[in-house]
């Protein structure tokens, strides 16, 4: 069990870095719209400065050049971007799933070392109780039919196996009133 918990927190930890890694196809896309943005506003003022003076026109038509340079790259970047997206989703999903995985294998655990405590508490005396045809009480000085609603009331550590009436009697042990055995 804590070799398979050891290797989901180890793929956890991969997939956490390569999503770090990933990171740069998206930046590169949101920095070119930033420059292609810039740039588009750039060209409309020198379309109106272009139009007053024609010494402007050189600088507009740079201006151009640079914008359909710059909306090109955003382009190309475009896909690698949304392919990016599309792991970090896959990457994340895989996380979130080997959590559900360690939380279940650890609830399992957990459980399995619960069913062992209870094994571990069922005393010698108790499983003799629950095979005795008579059930004797150690404080009381009662006994009683194995299948008395006294019996599941009592301590048990308290129980005593007798396997007969004459035992019990013999023992000092009085019948109890409710199954009168």
């Amino acid at each position: 069990m804590r070799k398979i918990i050891r290797g989901l927190i180890v793929g956890m930890f991969v997939l956490a870095f390569s999503t770090m890694c990933f990171a740069s196809a998206l930046t590169d896309y949101q920095a070119a719209q930033v420059q292609v943005a810039n740039l588009t506003t750039q060209v409309q003022q020198a379309a109106l400065l272009a139009q007053n003076d024609p010494a402007q026109a050189q600088n507009y038509q740079v201006l151009q050049a640079q914008l359909a340079q710059a909306q090109q790259t955003m382009q190309a970047l475009e896909a690698a971007a949304v392919q990016e997206l599309q792991q970090q989703q896959a990457i994340q999903a895989a996380q979130q799933q080997q959590v559900q995985q360690a939380a279940a294998l650890q609830a399992q655990q957990t459980a399995a070392i619960q069913a062992k405590q209870q094994v571990q508490q069922n005393t010698p005396a108790q499983a003799a109780a629950s095979s005795a045809s008579y059930i004797g009480n150690k404080n009381t000085k009662k006994f009683h039919y194995a299948g008395c609603s006294s019996v599941a009331d009592m301590n048990p550590g308290n129980k005593v196996a007798l396997s007969s009436r004459e035992e019990a009697i013999s023992a000092g042990y009085v019948p109890c009133k409710r199954c009168n055995p």
